[in-house]
């Protein structure tokens, strides 16, 4: 099937996608993968010819030792894109693996809102420069000379 006419196809399956995808970590605060495992999910689903293969990567990988992905949170994971890949218009292999490319991309982009969320605000952020915080708080643009990266 041409990837435009599969496209159109998943076109109505986006919202559950995405909600799944946010679903995802609602409720789970145990530890995450790094960002990097998210772009590999999503090179994985990139390279799948069922969807089988995914989920057999993500047991894999929350079985190895030092695993990067924690067992449960890769269950939660497959748990999240059950509902989506149960549709019977989703029931072909292309379909189904199309579906988990759009599914990592969209639980990629939750886990960059999560992490944001999980850390405690100015962790890791250089701080403002010089008064731009104050100049900001009440509304006016930073004092000539002052540097501001926009923050």
């Amino acid at each position: 099937m041409p990837s435009v006419e599969l496209s159109e196809r998943l076109r109505p399956h986006r919202k559950d996608l995405v909600l799944a995808a946010e679903a995802t970590f609602k409720g789970y605060n145990g530890k995450l993968p790094d960002k990097a495992q998210f772009s590999r999910l999503v090179t994985v689903c990139g390279e799948a010819s069922c969807a089988e293969e995914i989920r057999n990567y993500l047991r894999y990988q929350s079985s190895r030792d030092r695993a990067p992905w924690d067992e449960e949170f890769a269950r939660v994971v497959l748990k999240g894109i059950e509902g989506v890949l149960a549709k019977p218009e989703l029931a072909s292999d292309e379909a189904r693996v199309e579906a988990w490319k759009l599914f990592a991309t969209f639980l990629s982009r939750a886990f960059t809102y999560e992490k944001a969320c999980r850390t405690p605000a100015g962790a890791g952020a250089p701080p403002p420069p010089q008064g731009a915080r104050q100049d900001m708080q009440q509304g006016q643009q930073p004092q000539q000379g002052r540097k501001h990266h926009g923050r």
